[in-house]
């Protein structure tokens, strides 16, 4: 292998034969490489050194700078990492610069030359030569030949030179110049310049905002996406816009300018073109004056312009502006005075002007008084579009108003089209089929025929109203309120939503169907019908009926504020008798607002919730007797000071008089600083300050105090505090309140030490409320504000309220859930817990802890063996960690485990089995059948005849002397009989049985004949033992029949003895 060595200057080193090795030294040198496997060794910066090749394929070894291809074939030259200067020769040849900012030059032949990464120089020769100068910012020259030329990314410079060249810039800003040929230019992506030059060139701007021109030549341009600037010059040019808002001018020739989509300017500069604006709103500029030219209409939106000068025609369509002597002119202005088939838009120019339409549909625009239309029939469909009140004349089918101001638009005989501005208008079609559309203000619609349609769009702020002139309507969707329009009989119905339906003089039928309506009856005996939603029933003047509809939630109201003397209505038996001499029939009617004068109102008995606002006057409110759960309400929100009220009188004390009232348990008061103060009764009360500081007094009993009608914010409450405070700072007095119902918001309730009351219930409702009961028992209660489950956990203070907010809990041991399904769960202590419907999970965690059904609808059926229970409202429980179980008022199932229970069984004839383990049964009321099982239970049958078997064990008896229980497995000498003789009115008061008061017989009952002391019997006969009580009812000292009460009857027991029987009050 030969070496062959260059000095340290400029050196020229050949190789000939293969494997030559050749070096340079620190000179600019040249190697000529002729042969394969030559081996080019130059150390970095020593000289800008070259390789001079007449191989075929070749790389450029490492630290030289420059490579020429003297070969006879086509040649492949690559480049190395340095900037590097490739030369081709007379061959196809392919140069591929790589990495650096390179020059490479094709020369001769057809070329393939590839710039690679960096800033290169690409120039293609003769021949048609493919230019491509990859990524970075290239300049790339065609020279002779058809080439194509591809900036590829970032800002390159593209010149075609001579030949049919095609340029494509690629990414970023680029700058395309064609020159000679008949080009085809791509800009692509970036902010590009396009210039055809010389020949029929095509350009396409691609995406950016582009500048283009066409130069000499029948050019065909493309703006593409973007703003795009574009320049035919001279030939006859095709220019199009494309996307964006472009500029297009004209040169010489007859030019076709395309504005394309977008807001389009357009300049036409002398010669013949073929404009068309696109979609926006295009502007045309000329260069001759307005005069100069004839017009001519060539369609809807068409118009030709001839010069009268030079004969150029511009024939243009859609373009809405055009510019003549310094002043832009619409389009409508420019045809509104010429003939045509085709639809007008005519203008009022002033006071009385007359607009004059042809076949087309034709738009006018009214702006003027006086402005008289003149279209003949069957003459288009036209629309009349005016900023003032108006009237359509003949043959005219639409009305649009216009502006911000309160109008009215009326229509004629045609099947006409109103459609109202944002303000409040008056529509009324008039005769025909009309469509009235009104808009965001509150609108009122005159409907004359069935056939009238009413469009309110769904969201529009305002509250329309449909005045029907028609003997019945139906309210569309989104109308709010529907009025009769003339004095006769009139059948009214609204929609889904909250309505207003008003009669007038005739004897009317309105039904307010979904929605919480107001149903007005006016004059005549009127047919008013709720259907679903809170409903206010106006009877007016005449013998009206009123019909709430079935009870869903709501509360339905006979309204009679506007009555002009005192009435007397009774929701008892759904009668009232009218200021006007009128009776009214109620049904289904639950709350009557009352007048300024005397009134008498009277509510049902057992109908839940009943709401009585007696309006001025001094008036008389019966609740009717309160059953359950009824709520009779004294509402005193309309009163125009504060009031003062007392339950326990039995008086409500306002500025225009002193009402009676009876029988109510729920006060609202008004705005003001009002007195409220509860009764001693034994039923609940609720109390309602409303607005205001006021002073709310539970009294006696248990009461309520709440907040969830009438604040806005979260409140404060704290009852060993006695203070309640809302966020616009008044502070309500609280004294003798037990219960508490917060706001939707966020809430800090807080109880008392409970100061000897059983307990403290709090209804925290929405929000993230906090709620610490303090000492005692208390409760916190989500029935009836939920909308789903509630998961109340006592063991972890919080509680998920069902109605999107988390509670806090501190200091609670009794959680009610709702009727949906809820997980309730108890804490360290002992609990009650309340599903109330819904399949919940109930787990009292540690502690003796209750679940709770005394409020259940239905029968109840629960074990806690299998931890299973049927809630009596359609639900099935699941039960752990719990030890006793509160009952219904109806006929229940009650069934322990293996520990001890307590069962109590409540209203209705219930069954309680203890099980195994020392049971505690109640029957409470009602004849109920008690089995303690294995253990020593305690079983009391309570009210009623019930049957009791202990079981197994030594077991203790309670006989309350209400009816006579029978006891199937009394054992003498084992088990215990425990009279409650203070409840049974026997024995001297103590509960001794003393020597006499307690005497047993072997023999019957006919025996029993001198008592003495004796105020108990027990008759043993041999088969059965019997009790009685005995209640003299004279002073001889002899026990006849009618003195004598059976207590109990043991089955099976031949004989007693003393010790199994003692006097006790009840648990002892």
């Amino acid at each position: 292998m030969a070496t062959i060595w260059g000095h340290d200057g400029d050196n020229s080193l050949r190789a000939e034969k293969p494997g030559t090795v050749l070096v340079g030294g620190r000179g600019n040198d040249w190697y000529h490489v002729h042969a394969a496997n030559v081996k080019v060794l130059e150390a970095a910066g020593e000289g800008t050194d070259g390789v001079a090749t007449s191989l075929d394929r070749y790389t450029l070894p490492n630290n030289v700078e420059n490579l020429s291809y003297n070969g006879a074939k086509a040649g492949t030259l690559t480049g190395n990492t340095l900037a590097n200067q490739l030369v081709g020769h007379k061959g196809n040849d392919r140069l591929d610069g790589g990495v650096g900012d390179d020059s490479l030059w094709g020369y001769g032949g057809n070329d393939t030359l590839l710039g690679g990464d960096g800033r290169d120089y690409v120039q293609g020769g003769e021949g048609n030569d493919s230019l491509n100068g990859g990524n970075g910012d290239d300049s790339v020259q065609g020279d002779e030949g058809n080439d194509r030329l591809d900036g590829g990314a970032d800002d390159d410079s593209l010149w075609g030179e001579e030949g049919n060249d095609t340029l494509l810039g690629g990414e970023g800003n680029d700058g395309l110049v064609g020159n000679v040929g008949n080009d085809s230019l791509n800009g692509g992506n970036g902010n590009d310049t396009v210039q055809g030059d010389e020949g029929d060139d095509r350009q396409d701007g691609g995406g950016g905002d582009d500048s283009m021109w066409g130069e000499e030549g029948n050019d065909t341009l493309h703006g593409g996406e973007g703003n795009d600037g574009l320049v035919g010059n001279v030939g006859n040019d095709s220019l199009d816009g494309g996307n964006g808002n472009d500029s297009l001018w004209s040169g010489e020739g007859d030019d076709l300018l395309l504005g394309g989509a977008g807001d389009d300017r357009i300049v036409a500069n002398g010669g013949s073109a073929t404009v068309r604006g696109g979609a926006g709103e295009d502007r045309l500029l000329l260069v001759e004056p307005l005069g100069n030219y004839g017009r001519e209409r060539t369609g809807e939106t068409g118009l030709r312009l001839t010069s009268k000068v030079t004969g150029a025609v511009i024939d243009m369509l859609d373009v809405e502006h055009l510019w003549f002597d310094s002043t832009w002119h619409t389009f409508a202005d420019l045809t509104s005075d010429l003939p045509s088939q085709w639809g007008d838009t005519l203008y009022s120019g002033g006071t009385g002007d007359t607009l004059a339409g042809g076949q087309g549909n034709d738009t006018y625009v009214v702006r003027h008084p006086g402005t008289i239309i003149t279209e003949a029939a069957n003459g288009g469909n036209d629309t009349v579009k005016a900023d003032r009140d108006y009237t359509l004349g003949d043959g005219v089918e639409n009305l649009v108003l216009l502006g911000t101001g309160t109008l009215r638009g009326d229509g004629n005989a045609l099947n006409n089209k109103l459609t109202g501005n944002a303000a409040a208008n008056i529509l009324d079609g008039g005769a025909g089929k009309d469509t009235m559309t009104g808009g965001a203000g509150s609108d009122r619609y005159v409907v004359d025929d069935k056939s009238d349609v009413v469009i309110e769009k769904a969201g529009d702020a305002g509250t329309d109203q449909v005045i029907s002139m028609l003997a019945a309507y139906t309210l569309g969707a989104d109308v709010e309120n529907l009025t009769a329009g003339r004095d006769s009989n009139f059948t009214g119905n609204g929609n889904a939503g909250a309505n207003r339906v008003s009669g007038l003089t005739g004897n009317d039928k309105l039904s307010g169907n979904g929605g919480s309506d107001t149903l007005s009856g006016g004059a005549g005996n009127d047919t008013l019908l709720g259907g679903a939603g809170h409903d206010e029933f106006i009877g007016g003047a005449g013998n009206d009926f009123f019909d709430g509809g079935a009870n869903d939630g709501y509360l339905d109201y006979a309204d009679y504020r506007s009555a002009r003397g005192a009435v007397t209505v009774s929701l008892a038996t759904g009668k009232a008798a009218d200021d006007e001499g009128g009776t009214d029939t109620l049904t289904n009617i639950h709350g009557v607002l009352g007048s300024a004068f005397d009134d008498v109102l009277t509510g049902a008995s057992g109908t839940g919730t009943e709401y009585f606002d007696a309006g001025g006057g001094s008036d008389t409110i019966d609740g009717g007797a309160i059953r359950g759960w009824d709520y009779n309400m004294a509402g005193y929100g309309t009163e125009s000071a504060a009031v003062a009220v007392d339950l326990g009188q039995g008086l409500g004390v306002t500025a225009t008089g002193t009402d009676v009232l009876l029988n109510i348990n729920q006060v609202v008061g008004s705005w003001y600083d009002d007195s409220i103060t509860g009764s001693d009764g034994p039923r609940p009360e609720w109390l309602e300050g409303n607005a205001g500081s006021d002073t709310l007094d539970g009294a006696g009993a248990f009461d309520y105090v709440t907040y969830i009608n009438t604040s806005r914010t979260g409140v404060t409450v704290d009852l060993g505090a006695g203070t309640a405070t809302d966020a616009d700072g008044d502070t309500d007095t609280l004294r003798n309140i037990e219960g508490i119902v917060g706001t939707r918001y966020d809430d800090v309730l807080t109880g008392s030490d409970n100061r000897g009351r059983d307990i403290e219930i709090f209804y925290g409702a929405a929000g993230d409320d906090t709620i610490d009961g303090g000492l005692g028992w208390d409760a916190v209660d989500y029935a009836g504000h939920a909308s789903t489950g509630v998961v109340v956990d006592l063991a972890a203070g919080t509680a998920q309220d069902g109605a999107g907010g988390t509670d806090t809990l501190v200091g609670i041991e009794f959680a009610r859930g709702t009727a949906f399904n809820d997980s309730l769960t108890g804490g360290a202590t002992d609990d009650i817990l309340a599903g109330r419907g819904g399949n919940d999970i109930l787990d009292g965690g540690i502690g003796n802890d209750i679940a709770d059904y005394r409020y259940a609808g239905g029968a109840v059926t629960a074990s806690l063996a299998t931890g299973k229970a049927s809630d009596g409202d359609r639900g099935t429980d699941t039960l752990r960690n719990i030890e006793t179980i509160f009952g219904s008022a109806f006929d229940d199932r009650l069934v322990g485990d293996a520990r001890a229970n307590a069962l109590l069984g409540e209203g209705g004839n219930d069954t309680l089995d203890g099980g195994a383990g020392d049971d505690w049964l109640e029957g409470v009321a009602g004849n109920d059948k008690l089995s303690g099982g294995a253990g020593n239970d305690t079983l009391a049958g309570g009210g009623g005849a019930d049957a009791l078997a202990g079981g197994a064990g030594a077991d203790t008896f309670h006989l309350d002397l209400d009816k006579a229980d029978t006891i199937a497995d009394f054992a003498t000498g084992i088990d215990r009989i425990v009279i409650d003789a203070a409840a049974g009115n026997i024995g001297n008061g103590d509960n001794v049985i003393d020597d006499g008061e307690l005497v047993i017989v072997t023999a019957n009952a006919k025996a029993l004949t001198a008592a003495g002391a004796a105020t108990l019997f027990v008759v043993d006969d041999g088969k059965a033992s019997a009790v009685f009580a005995y209640r003299p009812l004279d002073a001889d000292g002899i026990a006849s029949a009618t003195e004598l009460t059976l207590v109990a009857t043991l089955t099976g027991v031949k004989a007693t003895e003393a010790g199994d029987f003692a006097f006790g009050s009840f648990g002892g």
